[in-house]
């Protein structure tokens, strides 16, 4: 594991670097490994509640678990927006200068660097597209990675 020895010293460069990380790891590579229906739908499976003299899980918690992963498995929104109905720019959603009392100046930056990232997202979509295609060396395309597949939610 990255920290298994200790921890990085505090810094600017670390705390990006984990932040990155955790992003990275609730998204894309959840998106890559996360299939967990398998294991949730047996009480003796991964349902992760532990009962003294019992080796499964309960009802209620069995239907806790397959519900939040069933609500996990709806599909969302995609992260790069495709234009399409019910997946438009999210952009806005940023916005916080009239009801966040931020200056305009502020969401223009924000605009800035969204429009940069999405622009980033889609050169590395172009790159997954050239090396999945035949003939540039993969026996099987992946596009587990490639940003134009990433889907947006929000848990509360």
């Amino acid at each position: 594991p990255q920290y298994a020895r200790s921890l990085p010293p505090l810094s600017k460069k670390a705390l990006i670097d984990q932040l990155t990380r955790g992003m990275f790891d609730v998204t894309g590579y959840h998106e890559f490994v996360g299939y967990v229906v398998a294991y949730t739908t047996d009480p003796a499976g991964a349902c992760l509640q532990v009962r003294p003299g019992r080796n499964m899980c309960d009802l209620q918690e069995l239907l806790a678990v397959n519900s939040l992963v069933a609500g996990t498995g709806t599909p969302m929104p995609m992260f790069v927006p495709s234009g399409e109905p019910g997946d438009e720019d999210w952009l806005h959603q940023l916005d916080l200068t009239s009801d966040g009392g931020f200056p305009a100046s502020k969401f223009e930056t924000v605009s800035k660097h969204y429009e940069n990232m999405m622009s980033k997202l889609k050169q590395i979509s172009k790159t997954v597209e050239q090396r999945n295609a035949p003939g540039a060396g993969r026996d099987m395309p992946c596009v587990a990675m490639d940003p134009l597949t990433f889907e947006r939610s929000v848990s509360l």
